[in-house]
């Protein structure tokens, strides 16, 4: 599970940055100047291109998940997370209580 948050929160973070300068890639495409404009948006540009090779070993040729479906699959793993905690804490609590009455018992 939480292996699978790191993925996400990967995704995430990738898929933010794709596209917060998926405008300025778009501008480079039509620009005719193409060095110049890299040379003044170098980062922009590295972080869109970044962003997009790393969704794609991610995705394959899947259509990259929208930032809203990401999100949910974030909400819906935290909650099970929260949920196996729960359970955990309640038998460890339980396990140390028997041991503890079983404790009292012996001489």
């Amino acid at each position: 599970m939480e292996s699978e948050l790191k993925n996400l929160n990967q995704q995430l973070h990738y898929t933010g940055q794709y596209l917060a300068n998926k405008s300025v890639y778009a501008q480079f495409r039509k620009s005719k100047n193409k060095q110049k404009f890299r040379q003044e948006h170098s980062a922009e540009l590295t972080f869109y291109e970044k962003a997009v090779t790393s969704l794609k070993e991610k995705n394959g040729t899947q259509p990259l998940p929208t930032m809203k479906q990401l999100r949910e699959q974030k909400e819906k793993l935290l909650t099970q997370k929260d949920t196996l905690q729960k359970q955990y804490d309640y038998y460890r609590d339980y396990q140390k209580e028997r041991k503890r009455k079983i404790l009292l018992r012996c001489p």
